[in-house]
């Protein structure tokens, strides 16, 4: 996985010049040399280029500046993978929204028909759920993985809570597989052991 390249620190807009530093070259001159300075543009500006500290202001300015450079490119390089996480996380946010749909639309037909939740459809309904929550943890993944502006500890908290959920839903449908399958192993051994009396033969016909 690559990384964007460091920023190069700044230095802050309002700090002062080093006058002293400036001021020492100056004071081995004498007054001609002094008055040249003065008087000359050109040599008064290469005088001032010469100062060490525009000389760093100079060298900042190319490192920031190659920094950026670097940076964009490579903003610019994560451009498709960026698009391609965002249209799975788009699949997948879709696939949750139709799955969750498909829940309310069981649950309903369950209500109108029976009144009630029964074992079975509490246990369809249960599944869904948890793949549900799996789902959104995934996505909460891909999220975070494709934007750059999201908070780790944020990020963990969520999703540390939406796996929980998942676990605890999981815990809930292997306990309700087995209560159905015991329920059913008991069923199949009382017909065992109670078989159902046939009916008696009807009486023959007088001849």
């Amino acid at each position: 996985m690559s990384y964007p390249p460091y920023p190069v620190s700044q230095q802050p807009a309002d700090s002062q010049p080093d006058y002293p530093a400036a001021l020492s070259s100056l004071q081995h001159m004498d007054v001609d040399s002094l008055k040249e300075i003065l008087n000359n543009e050109d040599k008064f500006d290469n005088f001032i280029q010469n100062l060490q500290q525009i000389k760093n202001l100079h060298e900042q300015k190319e490192l920031i500046m190659a920094s950026n450079k670097s940076l964009a490119e490579y903003n610019l390089s994560q451009e498709p993978l960026v698009k391609e996480q965002k249209a799975q996380l788009l699949e997948k946010f879709q696939a949750a929204s139709s799955l969750a749909e498909k829940v309310k639309g069981l649950k309903a037909e369950i209500d109108n028909k029976s009144g009630k939740m029964t074992p079975d459809s509490l246990l369809i309904l249960l599944e869904a759920a948890c793949s549900e929550a799996e789902e959104e943890s995934e996505e909460m993944v891909e999220s975070f993985m494709s934007s750059q502006d999201n908070s780790l500890d944020e990020f963990l908290n969520m999703y540390k809570d939406k796996r929980k959920l998942a676990h605890m839903r999981r815990i809930k449908i292997d306990k309700m597989r087995e209560l159905l399958a015991r329920n059913n192993q008991q069923r199949r051994s009382d017909q065992v052991l109670s078989p159902v009396r046939q009916a008696p033969l009807p009486p023959r016909p007088r001849t």
